[in-house]
């Protein structure tokens, strides 16, 4: 069993409650699809590598205003000014938060990576994802980022 659009529902019902707990908002969702090849990133991307009997990896990629809202959200903060360390940590806490939300679909143990971040533009980034990922476009606040999702079961089907 792999992770397909119809169980990202699962990631957005419950990144939706997260994100309302956090920031005292939510956010709105766009269609999820599949992703069959190299994905091209933002400004920030967040990976978590996933182990375990479900492996896999999730990705979260945005623009610095994104980040610089959830800063802003979480700290509970004004217009201030967000420093670099800020936006760092907290593409790498996304990623973190929806690695966790989308293992819950999994009735498996499955150990979480510590989060990798990237600051800037790579040419290319390819995350260990199991082809095809669920992309699932999300827009909060007038910007807007991009959750990838790829697992598959790795427990032997018994029989």
């Amino acid at each position: 069993m792999g992770f397909n659009p119809e169980s990202i529902n699962l990631v957005k019902v419950a990144l939706a409650e997260h994100w309302q707990a956090m920031t005292g908002t939510s956010p709105e969702f766009g269609a999820p699809y599949e992703h069959f090849s190299d994905l091209i990133v933002q400004d920030y991307t967040g990976i978590v590598g996933l182990s375990g009997n479900a492996g896999g990896c999730v990705l979260v990629t945005c623009d610095r205003p994104f980040l610089e809202n959830m800063v802003r959200g979480v700290l509970q903060e004004g217009e201030g000014a967000v420093g670099e360390d800020d936006v760092l940590d907290m593409v790498g806490e996304f990623a973190n938060m929806v690695a966790g939300v989308a293992c819950s679909a999994f009735d498996s143990i499955v150990h979480l990576s510590v989060p990798v971040v990237i600051g800037g533009q790579p040419d290319i980034v390819r995350p260990p994802l199991p082809i095809p990922a669920v992309l699932l476009p999300i827009t909060w606040q007038g910007e807007s980022a991009i959750v990838a999702v790829g697992i598959e079961n790795r427990t032997p089907a018994s029989g």
